[in-house]
């Protein structure tokens, strides 16, 4: 009988039924014309029979340990260590417990998402914000959007990784602001022109703020924003100084108000964003600050005027989920 072909259930009752009345193997082979080899295993394990044995090496782990452990994974985005732990399956090793999660094919590994820590009152004031501007459509492309972030030479601020399972929402993590960093960065950007990027150098004052609004804001803010330019800023405590309060009206420049930690109704944090990904991508570091501040300069003046502008095509969706959302985060 060729390997690999088994007897049918006839052949095998017909088997057990001779060699019950007391044929030989060679005779039962004969009557049934099957291999005497054939005829021996069958009769001598009939259960195993037409079941093939597994190759390789057994699994580290039972279906059950499996399945234990990518719920440890659903339960928060655990780190490996953290899963194996709750899991109790220290057992294995590290790689071991990445082959199963990546082998899944339900998780994902990404950077964890960010936004502030908001309290009751931060919620009511963006929603009351969005309610204000809902009606806004054409009206934002009178706003000249500003924010500062921090580069460093690893890797810029907030990188955190996690196991995102697929069918679930992605998460988030919260921060409280610190200053320090390789280079602190200042930008300003409008939907018919941009601020060159400004490094500021140490702590900034009021007065330092005020100085870098007149040389890199002041003179542009109608060619960016329009006549009737608007600015946008966050409310850090040398923003919202009352030497700047009295600049901006000194000036006839008119303050957009905007609720606090709500850097996802803020376009330049999608242009950050952009940056970032050119800057660092493929996982790129820096050996110095000269290195770091000449790469942001060039992918900056190669910046392309038109994604900023789709950008602003944007905010209007922005504010209608954020009403959607009841003043909670939106995907932006």
């Amino acid at each position: 009988m060729p390997r690999g072909i088994f007897l049918t259930e006839f052949q095998k009752g017909q088997a057990i039924a001779y060699r019950n009345d007391g044929k030989t193997i060679r005779e039962i082979a004969g009557i049934l014309k099957i291999g005497k080899s054939a005829i021996s295993e069958f009769l001598k394990n009939p259960d195993a029979h037409g079941k093939r044995k597994k190759t390789g090496r057994p699994r580290k782990l039972t279906p059950k340990e499996q399945r234990n452990l990518l719920r440890q994974f659903k339960k928060r985005g655990a780190i490996i260590p953290t899963a194996q732990r709750e899991s109790g399956l220290t057992h294995i090793t590290r790689q071991t417990a990445f082959n199963y999660v990546q082998r899944s094919k339900q998780f994902q590994f990404k950077k964890r998402k960010h936004h502030p820590k908001w309290t009751k009152k931060h919620i009511a004031d963006r929603q009351a914000r969005g309610k204000k501007y809902m009606s806004w459509t054409t009206e934002w492309t009178s706003v000249i959007f500003s924010d500062e972030k921090r580069f460093n030479l690893d890797g810029p601020d907030g990188f955190q990784y996690y196991w995102h399972f697929l069918k679930q929402k992605e998460q988030y993590y919260s921060t409280r602001q610190r200053g320090g960093g390789s280079l602190m960065v200042w930008l300003a950007v409008g939907f018919g022109g941009r601020s060159s990027l400004v490094f500021i150098k140490g702590r900034q004052n009021h007065k330092d703020y005020i100085q870098q609004l007149e040389t890199e804001l002041l003179p542009y803010g109608s060619d960016w924003g329009g006549e009737n330019w608007i600015y946008q800023q966050d409310g850090a405590s040398i923003h919202t100084a009352q030497g700047v309060k009295k600049w901006f009206d000194d000036n006839n420049v008119q303050v957009l108000p905007w609720p606090a930690k709500s850097p996802d109704l803020n376009t330049v944090e999608n242009v950050w964003a952009m940056l970032v990904e050119r800057v660092y991508g493929q996982g790129r570091q820096y050996e110095n600050v000269k290195e770091l501040h000449e790469s942001l300069d060039s992918v900056w003046n190669a910046f392309c005027q038109k994604d900023i502008q789709n950008l602003y095509d944007s905010m209007p969706n922005r504010v209608f989920e954020l009403i959607q959302a009841g003043g909670k985060k939106t995907s932006y």
